[in-house]
């Protein structure tokens, strides 16, 4: 004869998410890392780029970075010129005779 069995009934499984939930989920978890990380360069970027040392490390590795050393802080001979104040006047006076020039 076949006692009847005292154990009770394994729990039921828990439901699952459906799958575009399950996919939001993972998707909020790396916008946040990527978020997270993306601050973090930020932060040392405008860490490096405040100080000389960090500007002297940026143009030494960051290709086509430009930077322009009004005061000659960094210490590198010039290599541009730079245009700080403009007379607005005779640059349209230039403009224009060059329109003239044209056509």
């Amino acid at each position: 004869m076949t006692e009847p069995d005292d154990r009770p009934a394994p729990p039921a499984a828990a439901p699952r998410r459906p799958a575009w939930q399950r996919a939001a989920r993972v998707a909020s978890y790396a916008a946040a890392t990527v978020a997270v990380l993306a601050g973090a360069c930020a932060a040392v970027v405008g860490t490096l780029w405040r100080s000389e040392d960090g500007t002297r490390w940026l143009l030494g590795h960051v290709p086509g970075l430009t930077v322009v050393d009004v005061h000659g802080k960094l210490g590198l001979p010039p290599n541009a010129n730079v245009l700080t104040r403009v007379d607005a006047a005779g640059f349209w006076n230039l403009v224009l005779d060059a329109l003239e020039t044209l056509g």
